[in-house]
């Protein structure tokens, strides 16, 4: 198996660039499963493994020694194994929040949760079962929403086997000016899983007051008061934030990349704004988050993750290198929402759950600035999207990753 990624990548020997003579040079020792490749990859080598077979002498790139010394190179000064932080393109600005009390121990439908107080008897409970969670509103005790997402480890979750905090402990909540109205919005995140580079996975439910009934949710990575920004016109708008592998055109496969996008809340729906693009950085396995304590919590604080100068400013989504693209319009025939999330009709002959489609994961973007959705979303008033136009589009990668669907709205 270790062998597989040299074989792909073995055609490309002949097109290996020089290293630069300002490298920083690094000594690395091969450990036990250690390639070549993979510590090439690592470190993020210009030119890849070939190039650092030549800086060492090493003529069979597939054979290398346990204990062996390597001279490595790094490929680029400002992106430090650990972070530092330095002004971005765009500073982040924290806007008002006020926090509310925290949840509570409680009981909905017999079952043991988390209840968090919004006020005016709105609440909403998080609780745990096996392999599923459930986050729902109540209105004077009776449940109005509900949204049960799977406990199933993430991607990116190194250790599976820990055990989860029960709620309340990992439901925490606020208010914020989210819209421009006199109203705050409150905003509950519940934690789904961590793992142990503090990288973590939140659902979010942001309800609209007087719309108590309702809520808009959806999924984010390092969820906290650092999550929200100040947007135009002194309102404040949600930094929507998820962890990518990083598969990039010219970029090693090795860490992560943390995607943030910039939404605003109107009539209870989100917008995404296109002007501010989507925030990219690049991280790698030693990434540490920023720490921003919440009550009894401490969650990552994605404004701060996103300082360091190698945070990128893109006009769209970094999707798949170098994908074979499928593409046909259909228009939303229908949209509701399900405890399971989201559920659309757009020419399929039966609808189907955003998040699941035979061809990859089926995800809901906005095909005027190419962003999409934050994993999990359902709109507070899904009935909206039906009799929008939309494309259809299939990212087939074209020898490794996998692929995804995504429905861009067009309307």
């Amino acid at each position: 198996m270790m062998v597989l990624p040299l074989l792909l990548l073995g055609s490309c020997w002949h097109r290996t660039p020089t290293l630069p003579h300002s490298a920083e040079m690094r000594e690395v020792q091969v450990q036990w499963g250690d390639t070549l490749w993979s510590i090439a990859t690592r470190y993020d080598v210009p030119g890849g493994y070939p190039a650092l077979a030549r800086l060492n002498g090493i003529r069979d790139p597939d054979y290398i020694e346990l204990g062996q010394r390597l001279r490595v190179p790094s490929a680029d000064s400002s992106l430090p194994p650990w972070p530092v932080a330095s002004p971005m393109e765009a500073p982040l600005r924290a806007c008002r929040v006020e926090t509310l009390p925290p949840a509570r121990p409680g009981s909905v439908a017999g079952g043991a949760t988390g209840v968090l107080e919004l006020g005016g008897g709105v609440q909403i409970a998080a609780s745990r079962s096996a392999d599923r969670g459930q986050l729902a509103g109540l209105a004077n005790g009776r449940v109005v929403w509900a949204r049960a997402p799977k406990l199933e480890p993430a991607l990116w979750a190194d250790d599976p086997s820990a055990p989860a905090a029960a709620p309340p402990a990992d439901l925490l909540g606020f208010r914020v000016q989210l819209d421009g109205d006199a109203d705050l919005e409150s905003v509950a995140g519940w934690r789904l899983e961590t793992n142990e580079l503090g990288m973590s996975r939140w659902m979010v439910a942001v309800v609209d007051f007087p719309e108590r009934d309702r809520a808009s949710v959806f999924e984010v990575a390092n969820f906290g008061a650092g999550s929200f920004v100040t947007t135009t016109g002194g309102a404040c708008g949600v930094l929507a934030s998820e962890w990518t592998p990083g598969h990039e055109p010219g970029e090693s496969a090795e860490g992560w990349n943390l995607l943030a996008r910039r939404m605003d809340l109107h009539d209870g729906g989100w917008a995404l704004d296109a002007e501010a693009g989507l925030l990219s950085r690049r991280l790698y396995a030693s990434f540490a988050p920023a720490a921003v304590p919440m009550g009894r919590l401490t969650s990552g604080n994605v404004a701060a993750d996103l300082l360091p100068a190698a945070t990128r400013h893109r006009a769209s989504e970094p999707l798949v290198a170098h994908p074979r693209v499928r593409e046909e319009r259909r228009d939303v025939v229908g949209s509701e929402a399900s405890p399971d999330g989201l559920v659309l009709s757009a020419g399929w002959r039966t609808p189907v759950l955003v998040g699941a489609l035979g061809e990859g994961p089926l995800r809901v973007g906005d095909g005027r600035s190419g962003l999409l959705y934050p994993a999990g979303w359902v709109p507070a008033h899904p009935e909206r999207l039906g009799g929008a136009p939309a494309r259809f589009t299939s990212y087939l990668p074209s020898w490794f990753g996998e692929p995804v669907s995504i429905l861009w709205l067009l309307g």
